[in-house]
């Protein structure tokens, strides 16, 4: 088995993997605790702006992910293409991974899991000081602009990662504060409310 490759999800890839990940996909390994932490340190431009997870050093928390195991034949650099194009919301286009020009930096873990390479992707954080207050805002805005119309906005991030079991310490507050700002009882509630009012 460790010559297998496999990519550890952590965040919406759980979720939604996309088909170019999908069909090389052939096993799927759950329950791992990613051996870094992650938190909301970062907010997205392609999902206009809504907070998502990113590895991080002095704060957030090591949580629950999955690890996908690839066929024999994918190599990592192919992986990693492939990685980069799902997260950076390109699938089907012919962008490569290019670790020297690519903000997203894939990262690789040896020996991990049982699987000779495992690899994850590790964007930058751009968020100086994060806030329950800050974090919710930029959701709710996202959710009103173009992310909120293709389901790729911040409070429905948000939703996919707590159905996966995903929790940080910043998580509750967070959705605490959604809610509270638009005066609703669940987040699905909430996301509704936002994309019917700007539909």
């Amino acid at each position: 088995m460790l010559n297998n490759t496999g990519i550890l999800c952590y965040g919406s890839l759980i979720s939604i993997p996309g088909p170019e990940l999908e069909e090389i996909t052939i096993n799927v390994i759950k329950d791992i605790l990613t051996p870094f932490r992650v938190e909301f340190s970062r907010l997205s431009p392609t999902r206009s702006g809504a907070p998502v997870l990113v590895p991080v050093e002095n704060t957030g928390a090591q949580v629950q992910g999955v690890i996908f195991v690839l066929r024999d034949d994918i190599s990592i650099g192919e992986a990693s293409d492939r990685l980069y194009k799902r997260e950076i919301n390109a699938i089907g286009s012919n962008l490569k991974y290019d670790e020297g020009r690519s903000e997203m930096k894939v990262g690789i873990l040896k020996n991990f899991s049982g699987l000779g390479n495992v690899i994850y992707a590790h964007f930058p954080t751009n968020i100086n000081n994060m806030s329950p207050s800050l974090l919710a805002k930029a959701a709710i805005k996202s959710a009103k602009d173009e992310a909120g119309k293709k389901g790729r906005d911040g409070i429905q991030y948000l939703i996919t990662i707590k159905k996966d079991g995903i929790l940080t310490p910043l998580m509750k507050r967070y959705e605490q504060e959604i809610l509270r700002i638009l005066n609703v009882k669940s987040l699905e509630l909430a996301r509704n409310l936002v994309v019917i009012q700007n539909s």
